[in-house]
């Protein structure tokens, strides 16, 4: 499905929606944004178990992603740009783009409001990993919205959950210590790159000692010899499937260019999230949850520590029962 144009830019996004739930009356609608590379499909083994957790799935493809409106060079040329504010009107564009395709969503399909606390009803949004850069932006910039679509928001939105997330969409600057392919630029072509980033972050990694919620306590290698149900998911993967769930090319546009932007821009928007009593005031239903998963890539857990694996694709029916419970 595509939306209609959204905003200023009349930006149109691809989407799935699996459909109400049944014959339920009143049912969640939880609405998951995709990280880098990976597009939507990538969730399509939860679809078919969502009905049995009275939850109606929508898929999104972000900017730069297959059905969707991808940027333009110009505004490329403004997320290269070394100004924060151009930077910053960028992550800001996308947040509030994203909020205007939720709002248009909840109008288009009638879905069922909020209802009481622990019922079923409303909209959450999920987002994973590098897609909390979007998703974020769109919750801590709900303000900027109109009226009428605040108004909407404070009876519809219920939960934000943060799957996954990469210490920069936190504003938390990258030590040098932590690697990842995607920013080895000793490695000379995106598509090395990115060979390299299908195995790295699809592995399983064993960290020796989570307790100590230290960076000494994680591990930037993954086992040189996992046992079979450890091996990276991306080895369970054939070609066509890998195809299908992927779309590398983003990453020549802007969405190649968030996880550079200037950490305070992410700062702002997670300060603004977590601490900012006005705007916690302003939807006071809206719950946010941080979730990740004890074999992810070192970024995972040791961000979701700062702040206070791909289960979707090996262990679709415990994700899917993990979020139902979250939502």
């Amino acid at each position: 499905m595509i939306s209609d144009p959204i905003g200023s830019k009349g930006v149109q996004f691809y989407f799935e929606d699996s459909g109400a739930p049944g014959d339920a009356p009143v049912y969640t609608t939880l609405v998951i944004i995709h990280g880098t590379s990976y597009h939507s499909a990538v969730f399509h083994k939860l679809v078919p178990l969502a009905a049995q957790y009275n939850l109606r799935l929508v898929l999104v493809n972000r900017q730069d992603y297959p059905g969707t409106t991808p940027s333009t060079p110009e505004e490329l040329e403004k997320a290269r740009s070394p100004s924060k504010d151009d930077q910053a009107e960028i992550v800001r564009d996308l947040g509030q783009e994203m909020a205007g395709l939720l709002a248009w969503y909840i109008r288009k399909t009638g879905i069922p409001p909020m209802s009481e606390e622990g019922e079923p009803g409303g909209l959450a949004v999920l987002a994973w990993s590098s897609g909390n850069a979007t998703g974020l932006s769109a919750v801590a910039n709900l303000d900027l919205l109109p009226e009428e679509d605040k108004d909407l928001f404070r009876k519809y939105f219920r939960t934000y959950i943060a799957y996954g997330d990469p210490m920069y969409v936190f504003g938390y600057p990258v030590s040098s210590e932590i690697y990842h392919p995607l920013r080895d630029m000793s490695i000379p072509t995106l598509a090395e790159r990115v060979a390299l980033f299908n195995v790295w972050i699809t592995s399983y990694y064993q960290h020796p000692n989570l307790a100590s919620r230290a960076l000494s306590g994680l591990t930037t290698h993954p086992p040189s010899k996992p046992p079979p149900e450890k091996k990276p998911t991306l080895y369970r993967l054939t070609q066509d499937e890998l195809s299908e769930i992927t779309f590398p090319e983003a990453l020549t546009r802007v969405e190649g260019q968030l996880r550079f932007v200037n950490p305070d821009v992410y700062r702002d928007n997670a300060q603004k999230i977590w601490y900012d009593e006005r705007h916690a005031e302003m939807f006071p239903k809206l719950k946010i949850k941080l979730i990740w998963c004890e074999e992810s890539i070192l970024e995972m857990p040791y961000g979701a520590w700062s702040m206070e694996e791909d289960a979707h694709w090996d262990l679709p029916e415990e994700t899917m029962r993990l979020f139902a419970s979250l939502v």
